[in-house]
């Protein structure tokens, strides 16, 4: 499974593409590379190691949020 998201910078038209491979067995992998408005490379692409995914179920919180 994999994952693709992206960060904007706040101004200046560039963003941070990321990819985040999920295998089913072992260690996950992010990579991630600088881009400008265009889609072109700014920078290499950098990976980075990250530990085995494991599943969770959380409770729903008893208080409701306010939104403000």
């Amino acid at each position: 499974m994999s994952y693709v998201f992206q960060e904007y910078a706040e101004m200046g038209g560039t963003y941070t593409l990321y990819s985040l491979d999920v295998p089913s067995r072992g260690d996950m992998t992010l990579s991630h590379q600088w881009q400008n408005a265009d889609g072109e490379a700014l920078r290499e692409v950098k990976t980075e190691k990250c530990g085995t995914f494991h599943s969770f179920k959380g409770k729903a919180p008893n208080v409701k949020s306010v939104l403000k």
